[in-house]
């Protein structure tokens, strides 16, 4: 039923989106592609579950057809550039199932991984944990805002500003080393803070409390 898929797609949001975008960055290393395709791809199953049925493995479901959108725009940037493609073939680029964005050995947690990554120097810090709740834990842009004290229109700008400043400086999304990570803790805790700060009093949505937000930051 309608319903039934609404359920399921909200639930695989919010509970998998850090992991898809983690796995889609690794693929293709382009933070201003990978989240605009997982939120195209999260538009269509919305319509396509409904009609068609909600799949085996929704999960990879959304990461499949978040990954063509992304194909499809290298393509395009490619062809409007008149260069070689920028992508040969995609599985050159491809993470295998399973396989770890970064050496274990410095950090085991995929999440605590992109929290990491998005904490990078050249972001300020309020920038930063703004990144990492909107883009790793699914924080919507409005209970962002909330968190920091600012309207929702600052924050949707500030995030912008900070994506595109990654794109720009081409800043890495990679694992800091043992001696970087230091310098990222701080940031880190406000985000993890804040995280709980969000689900134990959430500022939208039906429910009072998202217990598996307050929970995952206590982890």
């Amino acid at each position: 039923s309608v319903t039934r898929a609404e359920d399921v797609l909200a639930t695989v949001v919010r509970e998998q989106w850090g992991r898809l975008v983690a796995l889609l960055l690794a693929r293709y290393r382009r933070l201003d592609l990978v989240e605009d395709a997982l939120g195209d791809a999260v538009e269509a199953a919305a319509r396509t579950w409904a009609r068609d049925g909600i799949p085996d493995n929704p999960a990879g479901w959304l990461s499949t057809a978040a990954s063509r959108r992304v194909l499809d725009r290298l393509r395009a940037e490619s062809m409007a550039a008149r260069t070689a493609p920028l992508l040969v073939v995609e599985q050159h680029s491809r993470v295998p199932e399973g396989v770890k964005v970064a050496d274990s050995t410095v950090v085991e947690d995929d999440l605590l991984r992109l929290v990491l990554m998005c904490t990078h120097p050249a972001l300020a810090p309020e920038v930063a944990a703004a990144l990492a709740l909107r883009l790793v834990l699914g924080v919507s842009t409005a209970d962002v805002a909330r968190l920091f004290l600012v309207s929702e229109a600052t924050m949707a700008a500030r995030i912008t500003r900070g994506k595109r400043k990654v794109v720009a400086a081409g800043i890495p999304f990679a694992i800091p080393t043992r001696t970087e990570l230091p310098s990222r803790l701080d940031t880190v805790g406000q985000v993890a803070y804040l995280a709980f700060t969000a689900g134990y009093a959430a500022g939208s949505g039906g429910d009072l409390m998202r217990t598996a937000l307050a929970g995952e930051a206590i982890r």
